[in-house]
């Protein structure tokens, strides 16, 4: 970074693309859980929805409305051991780095952080943040107990040149498998309470919530596919979940009692398959994550 570059960014406020920090993060000498503060800034910027290089300075105070006051720091972080601490710990390699800045002979800490594949975790549990959690910076901060969620995750995927996530596959199949298990309690107490096939008047059971498929579809379009995940197994399930939400929705608000038993019964017969399915897939991604 030039003299230029640094002036105009002390002119600007905090953001998903920018941080200040007055002292220097603890490395060296410090516990899990002090370490665990660089990580999660680090990761929040890398999955932050942005188009352009993050900061943060290190060694400056913020100033609202004005120019941001250098204060400086005594001792600078080594760029080689921090990428590999947080690359050890991460699913894949996070593009950042580290550098010391003199300006007005002070001098302040830079991390940038670069545009890039996401989402980024943790493939296990580090001081006070969990593994699998997609930790992402939103505004001027990023909140540990609040990581994307399902849909976040799903969208992180489907950028120009993203690599479609297997995260955000996991999280959408078990999320999927909840949501069938409470149907089929649905439709059981429907067909115990009302039977099937007769012509008594009896309520619709369909509810208006749908089996989640906006990963899987950024998945199958994916330019590269673990071969231990295979795509023919991506595709059943996809197949029967949009059937599954196609069913529902064709008889949503109805009260045709013959046309909405039907849609019960079918969507019953096809849950176990889906459940093996979905059951499959989890356990082919756990494999490749160990």
């Amino acid at each position: 970074m030039d003299a230029k570059s640094f002036e105009q960014l002390l002119y600007e406020e905090e953001s998903t693309t920018l941080d200040f920090k007055l002292e220097q993060y603890p490395f060296a000498k410090a516990t899990d859980d002090q370490k665990s503060e660089l990580l999660k800034d680090v990761l929040g910027f890398a999955n932050a929805w942005r188009r352009s290089v993050a900061y943060i300075l290190i060694g400056v105070q913020d100033v609202r409305g004005g120019r941001i006051q250098l204060v400086g720091i005594s001792a600078h972080l080594d760029d080689h051991s921090v990428q590999q601490f947080v690359n050890n710990l991460t699913n894949r390699p996070v593009r950042f780095h580290y550098s010391a800045f003199n300006v007005e002979s002070k001098q302040v800490g830079i991390f940038t952080i670069d545009p890039q594949p996401r989402p980024l975790y943790l493939k296990k549990d580090y001081g006070k943040l969990r593994k699998n959690e997609v930790y992402v910076r939103r505004g001027s901060s990023t909140d540990p107990t609040k990581p994307a969620s399902i849909d976040e995750i799903a969208m992180m995927g489907s950028g120009d040149n993203m690599v479609a996530d297997l995260t955000g596959l996991t999280a959408e199949i078990e999320w999927n498998r909840k949501l069938l298990s409470m149907i089929d309690e649905q439709f059981k107490s429907y067909i115990q309470v009302y039977g099937i096939g007769n012509n008594v008047s009896k309520p619709n059971p369909v509810s208006s919530q749908r089996l989640r498929l906006q990963a899987i579809q950024t998945y199958l379009k994916s330019p590269s596919l673990p071969i231990d995940v295979p795509v023919v197994e991506v595709e059943a399930y996809w197949e029967r979940a949009a059937l599954c939400n196609g069913l529902m929705d064709k008889v949503m608000g109805l009260t045709t009692v013959a046309v909405v038993d039907g849609v019960v019964e079918s969507i019953l017969k096809m849950k176990p398959d889906l459940l093996a399915l979905g059951t499959s897939l989890i356990g082919r991604i756990g494999k490749l994550s160990r």
